[in-house]
């Protein structure tokens, strides 16, 4: 039986004992054998969910520790790559043709590079207007009892296993 129906059984076995004048040991004794299936079930529930709270973790770190090798990895592209155009310039090499591949300089479109800032005139500025909502202010205005339109405190539960 899963956690739904164990649960739904016990509710419903504590309507009927409310209803009852005379609660019998045959009543308690069936509580209790609900309440042994609903702690199994339960505790069987949680230990998947530290599974694969593990396995998350787990993969977490697998992509923090790819995402590490991926940036190495373009750090030595880089490099690589300057160090072929250094050494292709200063041979005044333009291009090497070769069977597997081709290597060219080309010249690359124009671009700007912003020395410093504080030259720059206002025309070649545009502004952005970034707006955020101050939850932890509203929160506190709210619990102190203030009326904020649109927004209002919720009381959540969270699950811990430990």
């Amino acid at each position: 039986m899963n956690l739904y129906k164990i649960s739904n059984s016990y509710q419903s076995i504590m309507y009927e004992l409310n209803e009852l004048e005379n609660i019998s040991e045959d009543n308690l004794l069936e509580l209790d054998n609900i309440k042994e299936d609903f702690s199994n079930k339960a505790i069987n529930v949680a230990a998947y969910i530290k599974n694969m709270e593990a396995e998350e973790s787990a993969i977490k770190e697998a992509i923090f520790e790819m995402k590490e090798s991926e940036k190495r990895i373009s750090g030595k592209i880089e490099s690589l790559k300057k160090y072929l155009i250094l050494n292709l310039s200063s041979c005044d090499i333009t291009e090497i043709k070769s069977i597997q591949f081709d290597i060219k300089i080309k010249k690359c479109p124009p671009s700007v590079n912003i020395i410093n800032d504080s030259f720059i005139l206002d025309e070649y500025k545009s502004t952005k207007e970034i707006v955020s909502i101050d939850k932890n202010k509203i929160k506190n205005d709210i619990l102190n009892g203030v009326i904020v339109d649109g927004a209002e405190i919720v009381y959540n539960t969270r699950l811990e296993i430990k």
